[in-house]
């Protein structure tokens, strides 16, 4: 089977382009960075509540549609927090 130059370059580029926002989701925390989400979350003060409350979002009830109170993201940064609690 012969295989033809002018399909090879589309194909890596789009299995490149494809793998590229799969890594913005891996992080991989330091220590540092542990140890700081940690302590804040020992804390258990205003800063702990505000660090927390970008992590959560109430939306208004619409008149139509389906109806979504509030949703949160978890990071890992989040969760080491909400561990030190």
């Amino acid at each position: 089977m012969k295989t033809h130059p002018q399909f090879i370059l589309p194909l890596v580029l789009a299995a490149f382009i494809a793998s590229v926002p799969k890594l913005a989701f891996y992080d991989a925390l330091s220590s540092d960075s542990i140890r700081d989400a940690y302590m804040l979350g020992n804390r258990n003060d205003f800063k702990t509540t505000e660090f927390l409350s970008k992590y959560r979002r109430e939306f208004h009830k619409p008149e139509s549609s389906a109806h979504v109170e509030w949703t949160r993201i978890e990071t890992p940064f989040e969760q080491v927090v909400r561990l030190g609690q």
